[in-house]
């Protein structure tokens, strides 16, 4: 039981590369599983961080009264939690379609680092501002929920990209050769 509960926790390419994948894959459950409880694990991860994250931030600030609306904490969480999910999500997928973890989290980074510079300058040259909406960053936390309360679109926005970053990984699962 041991053995399966730490696999479980491991992004797909990880289990590839250490050759963890196969002996999963030898049990009774259908990659399109594999895939959704992965992702599944992924997602609980950033909301558990998320909602501590919240909880600190509203005990704290009630402490020193910092008089910030306990939905709109709420709020800044949830997109904070979107974008790792986001990142998590993208890493997951080009690790299905490559097998290399190293790839999966170095494209992954780089997508989150390039989205916070995106957001960055164009704030600072109106040439840019235009592409900010290509960032996640932008829709995670550039419209400043904090502020400005629940962005709903953006959010959704992002949502989207998770759903399809999720087909895309159990698409790219489903083809791809372990044996090779």
């Amino acid at each position: 039981m041991r053995g399966r509960s730490s696999t479980s926790r491991r992004p797909l390419a990880g289990e590839d590369e250490s050759g963890t994948l196969e002996l999963l894959l030898a049990n009774p459950v259908s990659r399109r599983r594999v895939v959704l409880e992965k992702t599944f694990a992924v997602v609980a991860g950033v909301t558990v961080l998320a909602l501590v994250t919240g909880v600190a931030i509203v005990g704290l600030g009630a402490a020193v009264d910092l008089g910030v609306p306990i939905g709109r904490v709420a709020g800044t969480c949830l997109g904070a939690m979107l974008f790792a999910a986001l990142l998590g999500s993208i890493a997951m997928a080009v690790g299905a379609w490559t097998g290399s973890r190293s790839t999966a989290l170095g494209l992954a980074a780089g997508l989150g680092v390039a989205g916070y510079l995106l957001n960055a300058l164009s704030q600072l040259t109106s040439a840019l501002e235009p592409l900010r909406y290509a960032s996640p960053f932008y829709h995670a936390s550039g419209v400043d929920p904090l502020v400005n309360g629940l962005p709903v679109a953006n959010f959704a926005a992002l949502a989207l990209v998770i759903l399809l970053a999720v087909v895309a990984t159990v698409v790219a699962f489903d083809r791809r050769d372990l044996a090779a």
